[in-house]
């Protein structure tokens, strides 16, 4: 399905989401088929929905009926069958509920289902290409829903208050070291499991950094997955260390979790002669992070005259 949103691994992916979630009916030789009634509303809804779709189930039943539906319906098809998975968890419950002896339950207990079944289909989509997603409200968007920045990424200081904090510090008598750390293949952690994943993967790095760096110094986002750090009174050899633990602490936590993110990280220290000024020690650090990357990556190099 060249140009699908849902490849057919996807679809059988979905298949699975959808059985798990919705268990297929159970032959009873006593009592005959019990369960499948998600099943059975999700058909239904869909066929009110799309005016359509055979009501003979065939050979198979409701199993097979659903598994022929996800492999061969087209990709916006298989968005509304999604959108109407929480509606017809709730359609069964209800209709449970209004049964003669049936098995009570309150709406708690669907709400608690509706919002699994959001959670599990997110997850689901953030594999695929689809911008599709349940927001928190419970409704459902084919469109992509604004980036939140993550809280702890939001709360870090930005590349305005890290010039302006090294100019302060570069005021008093002690050395600064600056420690800039990039990423390494974080895009395709974005690519392959989304936006989601990436800011959890982001959250996680300012978790490992900040670790390394506590009671030393001050973490700062620099922009999309390069961040820096600033240590009053560390000279080079001082913080050429603790970069290399940053490093060995990312590449062991991994926080890119199915995609593997290492860091390439550059050191620079007002001591060493490239200048008295913010601005030209973040530059010389991030040139010498920059020389990590171009090195092979998972890296730290210190910088000097010849990096940059």
């Amino acid at each position: 399905m060249e140009g699908s949103t849902f490849n057919r691994e996807q679809r059988i992916d979905l298949f699975r989401l959808v059985t798990d979630l919705f268990p297929p009916p159970k032959l009873d030789y006593m009592a005959g088929e019990t369960g499948g009634d998600e099943l059975y509303q999700l058909k239904d809804a869909l066929e009110r929905t799309l005016h359509r779709l055979p009501s003979a189930l065939g050979h198979g039943g409701i199993e097979a009926w659903t598994q022929s539906f996800i492999l061969g319906e087209p990709d916006d098809v298989l968005l509304t069958l999604i959108e109407l998975m929480p509606f017809a968890q709730a359609l069964a419950d209800d209709k449970k509920r209004r049964e003669p002896h049936g098995w009570a339950f309150s709406d708690l207990d669907t709400n608690q289902k509706v919002i699994k079944i959001t959670k599990f289909v997110n997850s689901f989509l953030e594999t695929t290409t689809s911008h599709a997603r349940f927001g928190k409200d419970g409704r459902f968007s084919r469109q992509a829903f604004a980036i939140e920045v993550p809280p702890a990424l939001r709360q870090l200081p930005n590349r305005d208050a890290l010039l302006n904090d090294i100019a302060g510090l570069l005021k008093d008598s002690g050395p600064v070291s600056v420690i800039f750390i990039d990423l390494d293949e974080f895009k395709s952690v974005n690519d392959q499991f989304g936006h989601p994943a990436g800011d959890r993967c982001l959250e996680r790095a300012v978790e490992i950094i900040g670790s390394a760096i506590a009671h030393k110094g001050r973490l700062y986002r620099y922009g999309g997955d390069e961040f820096a750090a600033v240590l009053p009174n560390f000279q080079t050899a001082e913080a050429a260390p603790t970069a290399e633990r940053i490093r060995l602490s990312i590449e062991k936590a991994n926080p890119g979790g199915g995609g593997k993110i290492t860091a390439s990280i550059g050191v620079v220290s007002s001591e060493q002669p490239c200048g008295n000024d913010a601005k030209v020690l973040v530059d010389a650090a991030d040139k010498a992070g920059y020389a990590s990357k171009r090195g092979g990556k998972n890296r730290v190099t210190v910088w000097q005259p010849e990096v940059g």
